[in-house]
This record gives C-alpha cells, sequence and structure tokens, in this order.
C-alpha cells in the first residue's frame, strides 16, 4: 500500500522523501524515485508533512519514538496504519501538546487504488484540524471522510474491515459447503450475484478460484486475522464483552496461522485441499 502512495504523490508532482528500517524496505522505497534517508530526524528536518503506513498499532508506538522527538510545530503527521483507536488518541494529544497535527486517516482499498489515487482515507481529527489533513490524504485518496475525533479514523477502519473478513470467512464457508453438497459453483455464483449475498468481496475471492487459482486478492491470513483481533478488542471497550462474530470468524484462521499458513493470501482457504485438511 505504502508503495502505492508514494507512487502517487511522485506523479502528481510532489517530492517524497522516505524512511525504512530493513535495508529491503530501503530498497522498496528507492524503486519508488523517494529519497531516502538513514535517521527518522533527518527525514523529519527536511519534511512539511509525515505520512506513516505500518503494518500495525505496536509497530506505530516503535517508529513514535523516534518520530516524536524530532517533530516540530507546524507539521502534520497522517498515520495511514490500520492501527488501535487508543494509540492514536494518546499520539493526537502528544502532538497537540508540540503544535503538530497528528491524524489517524487508515485507508479504505487496495494497492491498485492507493497508486491511482482513488483510496478512501477515513480520518480521527479535529475539526478545526480536517483541511490540513486532507491537504495530505487527497493527494491519494478520492475522499477524505472524518470520522470523528482522534481514533475516530481507526473505529471506522476495524469496523470495515470486520465487514470485510467476516464477509470473506462466510464465502469461505459456503463454498466449502456447497462443494459438499455437490453444487455447482460456477452457478452458485451467478444465483449469489442476482440476490442479497452478492458483495465485491464474492466477485473479487470467488471467479478466480472458478479457475484453479487461489492465490490472490493481496490480504493476508496474518492480516486478517491481526483486524479480526482489533474488532474483538474494540467490542469488548464498547460493550464490555467480546464479538461472538469476530471469534468465530477468527477460530479458522487461527487454525490456519497455527500450520504455518500466516503469510498466505485468505483466498487460498478457497483450495478444496487446504480447506479441509484444516478443518479435519
Amino acid at each position: 500500500m505504502g508503495g502505492g502512495m508514494l507512487h502517487r504523490a511522485r506523479d502528481v508532482g510532489h517530492q517524497v522523501l522516505g524512511y525504512a528500517r530493513s535495508e529491503k524496505s530501503k530498497e522498496s522505497l528507492s524503486s519508488t524515485g523517494a529519497r531516502v534517508y538513514d535517521s527518522v530526524s533527518a527525514l523529519v528536518d527536511e519534511s512539511d508533512s509525515v505520512v506513516t503506513c505500518l503494518p500495525n498499532a505496536d509497530v506505530v508506538e516503535t517508529v513514535s519514538r523516534a518520530l516524536l522527538p524530532a517533530l516540530r510545530s507546524g507539521q502534520v503527521w497522517v498515520d495511514a496504519t490500520s492501527s488501535r483507536p487508543e494509540t492514536s488518541k494518546r499520539l493526537h494529544a502528544q502532538c497537540r501538546e508540540k503544535g503538530v497535527v497528528f491524524a489517524d486517516a487508515s485507508l479504505i482499498g487496495g494497492a491498485a487504488q492507493a497508486r491511482s489515487g482513488k483510496l478512501v482515507s477515513v480520518v480521527g481529527c479535529l475539526a478545526d484540524e480536517l483541511l490540513r489533513v486532507s491537504n495530505v490524504t487527497d493527494i491519494y485518496s478520492k475522499a477524505t471522510i472524518r470520522m470523528g475525533d482522534a481514533g475516530a479514523g481507526n473505529t471506522a477502519k476495524i469496523l470495515n474491515n470486520f465487514v470485510s473478513q467476516g464477509t470473506s470467512a462466510l464465502v469461505i464457508q459456503a463454498f466449502a459447503m456447497a462443494r459438499r453438497a455437490g453444487l455447482d459453483q460456477k452457478n452458485l455464483l451467478e444465483a449469489f450475484g442476482n440476490g442479497a449475498a452478492q458483495s465485491a468481496i464474492l466477485e473479487k475471492m470467488v471467479p478466480p478460484t472458478l479457475r484453479g487459482e487461489y492465490h490472490h486478492g493481496g490480504f493476508s491470513i496474518a492480516n486478517a486475522r491481526k483486524d479480526l483481533k482489533y474488532a474483538e478488542e474494540l467490542s469488548l471497550a464498547l460493550t464490555g464483552h467480546g464479538s461472538p462474530t469476530a471469534c468465530a470468524a477468527a477460530a479458522f484462521l487461527d487454525t490456519a496461522i497455527q500450520n504455518g499458513m500466516g503469510e498466505a493470501f485468505t483466498s487460498t482457504l478457497l483450495n478444496p485441499e487446504i480447506y479441509d485438511a484444516l478443518a479435519e
């Protein structure tokens, strides 16, 4: 995702600077045409705005320990990570003390949308901060939607992914059941596509598998499990108990991860051999 965002920023005329911790990530950054820095402080010194797009909230916390001391009054930090609301609320408060605008601006869409500037940014920030935030997010987004104050963007993204990962789990199990019932899966897809079961997830996941192609979609099982974990945490914080739906969807992913499939795409679970082996 981050690579697509960098390409988009460069394509529309922005100077792109970057920092990465690993040599592999540095090489990836360089391939986008970004000027790569060896330290966070050096990068921040040369930047008006900083965008982070990281694997999870724990990495955001780690990066913040280097980033916060380097930020100066007047700068904008947009965190596009699918993170925890509590993390973003804390960072927003810390940045505000320094005169820095912080926004959690999680992304809806994929790498192709990032490259073409057609992502949707769901944002948590103060109302009077939105213009400065959208000046950044509009570079790679077709829409910037303020969901509320700090943490609200993360909350919206967690709920979006709760729906999408829950739907993925239903699709995987429905087609496994259809196969065992002897139904023609192509005909079932057509039937679903003409009724209330139609969804973007259905159309993205299933058609390639009818051609025997299971490694597609670009969303790993480990990432899907992370999203469901955040949904469970959110449910607990809001209601005092976990989400039975999130727990049920997560159970099968846990089995896949325990069998070394964390980096495989969720679409892999539509493979009959893999599904049956994990369901035993």
